[in-house]
């Protein structure tokens, strides 16, 4: 009877939690769309069901078969879709905002520099695996100019400032 009443209890604490830290879910999906996340989860939900596939594939304790591991790829092309996927995704983020950070994020998301790293970050999303790959290996540069040039030399100078000479013996 006791587990019954503490359990009762933390139910009742655990909803009044939530109910006061939770942003309703069209709020949030303003936010996500400002936020332009459907682009960029959108762009990488198509490599997913290949990953899945090549995790399952590694998994040296239960080699699979070539039919279970087809069966793994069509399970990951369901499951990997925006349908699928956006809706919890949704009820999860609003039910981790607060009314201070969407207002936070509103105010961002609609400055010149908020709509930069928006754009950026959906053109990120989009390059694709093997360009991403290309940048990481140093095959492919981004443009630059002097101004961004200065800026590199002077953060790497910066870190190289706080690297220490001290010799512990």
């Amino acid at each position: 009877m006791i587990r019954f009443a503490l359990l009762s209890l933390l139910s009742l604490t655990a909803n009044v939690y939530a109910a006061e830290s939770t942003v309703d879910i069209d709020t949030a999906a303003k936010l996500y769309q400002a936020a332009a996340m459907r682009e960029q989860v959108r762009a990488s939900l198509g490599a997913m069901p290949e990953h899945i596939r090549q995790l399952f594939a590694a998994d040296s304790s239960a080699k699979l078969s070539e039919p279970q591991l087809a069966a793994v790829s069509a399970a990951a092309v369901r499951g990997f879709r925006i349908d699928v996927f956006e809706a919890p995704a949704l009820q999860a983020f609003a039910e981790h905002l607060d009314a201070a950070t969407v207002a936070k994020s509103q105010a961002f998301l609609t400055s010149e520099l908020g709509k930069r790293v928006v754009t950026a970050d959906v053109a990120l999303a989009t390059l694709g695996e093997t360009n991403i790959d290309k940048v990481m290996n140093g095959q492919i540069t981004a443009p630059s100019t002097p101004k961004r040039d200065a800026l590199f030399d002077k953060l790497e100078r910066a870190t190289h400032s706080t690297e220490s000479t001290v010799q512990i013996s």
